[in-house]
Parts: C-alpha cells; structure tokens; sequence
C-alpha cells in the first residue's frame, strides 16, 4: 500500500515536471554569446538567426509584424530559440547595437523593442541631420560620437523608462573596444553568411535565400513542431 502511494506520488511529480516543461514561456529567457542575444528554451534544438540593423526600415517592419509572432508561437512554447545577431551598416548602427546591450540581458527585449518600434520617430532626425550633427556623429572619438547620437536622436529619454540611466548609457557609449568587437563580427557575419541586405535569417546555421520579410519567413516556419519533452 505504502509502495503503492509512493509510486503514485513519484509518478505525478513526473507528470508535473513534463507539464510545467511545456507550459513555461520561454520569452522570458534570454542568454548573451559575446556578440549577440538569445531569446527561448536553452534546450530548444531549432534556432531562427535575424540579422538585424537598426536603422533598417524593413528590419523595424518585421519586428511589429513578425518577431512578436515568433516569439509567442514559436519561441514561447519552446520550439525554437531566436537569436538576434546585429550587422552595422554606420556609426549610428553601432550606437544603438550599444545601447540594446546596456543595462543586463534581462533588460534587452524592452531595449530592442522601443528601439525598432520608436524607429518612425528617431530614424528622420537621422535622415534630415544638419552638417553640424553629422559632424558630431562620424568625427572624432568614438565615445563622443556614440553620445551626440544618444543626444541628438533623444535615446536617453527613451530608454530610461526601460531603466537605463544617462549614466550607464553614456558608461555603455564609451566602451570602444566593444563597438570594434561589433564591427568585426558584423563583417565576419556578412561573409560567413552571405549577408547583402537587412533583415536576413538563418535557420540551424543556415541562411534563408530570398528571405527579408514575414510573409516569406513564415511558411518556412510553419511545419516546426513543439519538441516533446523527457527522454527521446
């Protein structure tokens, strides 16, 4: 009787364990190599590669219409992991590649987010900046630089209600050995992969030919199944 009950309990706590396996939302996850994030379930064994630049109209299209759907349908239940790897096309790329790193792994989904989703807001400023902005911009130390851009596309306000402070942003912005480190992956990253243009995605390491938008990512995706969970 006894033996019986402990083999009741033993097997409910196993059932408890697989069901509290695949309904945990792996959104919340999120994991740092040294040049990039990863959202999703460190076990997931199917990973979707964006490469992403910030000042890419197309790359903020997709993040309103796309990611959000990644995310939830595909990465929160645990089917595969998105990792998020960065290609910089200008100064002002690498600033805000820069700023999506400030404040903690756990900080960079809200990060990202306002970044992209506030691009219809900062990217004319971009656009339409004076001589002397650009001057700022692209002359001169690269801490200075990465700042005035901070400044002039009003940064510093919008991520401080994500809880970043002029303080660890500005500390963030003088890291250069850093923007060089993001430089060079972003090169190695075009030729290892074949990156021409923005957004790209690879999926298992492999790049997605033709690839730039939602609409022809995601029949691609649509046969990837829930992995099941426990011994295989």
């Amino acid at each position: 009787m006894i033996a019986t009950r402990l083999l009741g309990a033993g097997l409910a706590l196993v059932a408890g364990a697989a069901l509290t396996a695949q309904t945990r939302n792996w959104v919340n996850e999120v994991e740092r190599t040294d040049t990039s994030h990863i959202i999703g379930d460190p076990a997931a064994t199917r990973t979707l590669t964006e490469f992403v630049s910030y000042t890419c109209p197309a790359c903020a299209t997709f993040s309103r219409m796309g990611e959000e759907v990644v995310k939830l349908g595909y990465v929160a239940p645990g089917k595969l992991k998105f990792e998020v790897r960065y290609l910089q096309r200008n100064e002002i790329d690498v600033a805000l590649t820069m700023a999506a790193w400030c404040g903690g792994k756990d900080k960079f989904k809200g990060i990202h987010s306002a970044i992209m989703w506030s691009q219809p807001q900062w990217l004319p400023k971009v656009q339409m900046a004076s001589t002397t902005q650009q001057g700022r911009w692209f002359t001169g130390p690269g801490p200075s630089k990465r700042r005035a851009i901070m400044w002039d596309l009003e940064i510093y306000q919008l991520l401080e209600p994500k809880g970043v402070s002029r303080g660890e942003l500005d500390a963030c912005m003088a890291d250069d050995a850093f923007a060089a480190k993001l430089s060079a992956t972003s090169t190695a990253d075009m030729a290892k992969y074949g990156i021409d243009s923005t957004p790209s995605f690879a999926l298992d390491g492999k790049t997605l030919d033709h690839v730039h938008d939602w609409a022809s990512l995601a029949p691609l995706l649509a046969g990837i199944q829930t992995p099941l969970y426990g011994p295989q």
